[in-house]
C-alpha cells in the first residue's frame, strides 16, 4: 500500500514485525525503486531522501488533447457553432429560396407569353399550373390543370389537380381526381 502526504511520498511494503528494530519498516525509494529495511528517512543505496518527488519538468507545453476532451471546450465549441452557424444557415436558406422563387417566376412569365401566342398549348399550361402551386395561387393552378386536362387528359394531369385541392384542403374534389386517374390508368 502507499503512504501519501503533501510532505511524504513513502511506499511501505510491509511492517516487519519479526524484526530486530521494532519500528522499522520496509521502504522503497522513489528514485531508485530499491527496498530498505530503515527507520531512517533517507535511502542507503543513493542518499535519496523517502520524502523526494520527482520535480516536474517545466516547458512540456501545454497538453491540447486533454482541452479537446474538455467538458468546458465541448461547451464552448458547441455554442460557437449555434452563434456561427444559425446566420449562415439563415442566408443560404434564403438564398436556395431566393433561387427557386426566381426560377418559378421565370417559368411563369415564359409559360404566360406562349400562352398568349398559342392558348391550347398543353405543355405551357402544365408548366404554369405548377409554378402556379410553387407560388401558392391555387385557384390559378386549377384553372390551369383543368383547361389542359380538357385539351388532352391524362392521369398526371388529374394528379397534379388532386395535388392542388389536396394543398387547399378540398379533399372531396382531390378524391374525385384521384378516381379519375386511376380510371384511365386503367383503360
Amino acid at each position: 500500500f502507499t503512504k501519501s502526504s503533501p510532505i511524504q511520498t513513502t511506499t511501505l511494503i510491509r511492517q516487519d514485525k519479526m524484526s530486530p528494530n521494532p519500528g522499522s519498516h520496509s521502504k522503497q525509494c522513489t528514485r531508485c525503486k530499491k527496498v530498505d529495511q530503515t527507520e531512517f528517512s533517507t535511502c542507503r543505496f543513493c542518499g535519496t531522501a523517502y520524502n523526494w518527488v520527482k520535480p516536474k519538468v517545466s516547458g512540456q507545453g501545454l497538453d491540447i488533447g486533454a482541452l479537446f476532451r474538455s467538458p468546458i471546450f465541448l461547451i464552448i465549441f458547441c455554442g460557437l457553432a449555434i452563434l456561427v452557424g444559425s446566420p449562415m444557415r439563415d442566408k443560404l436558406t434564403t438564398h436556395w429560396q431566393r433561387q427557386v422563387l426566381d426560377q418559378t417566376k421565370q417559368t411563369w412569365h415564359e409559360s404566360n407569353r406562349k400562352i398568349s401566342n398559342s392558348p391550347t398549348d398543353v405543355d405551357s399550361l402544365i408548366k404554369r399550373g405548377d409554378a402556379n402551386l410553387t407560388l401558392f395561387k391555387l385557384q390559378d393552378a386549377v384553372n390551369d390543370y383543368t383547361l389542359a386536362i380538357k385539351l388532352r387528359p391524362s392521369a398526371d394531369l388529374y394528379r397534379k389537380r388532386a395535388l392542388v385541392y389536396d394543398t387547399w384542403s378540398k379533399q372531396q374534389e382531390a378524391s374525385k381526381d384521384r378516381e379519375s386517374a386511376a380510371k384511365l390508368e386503367h383503360h
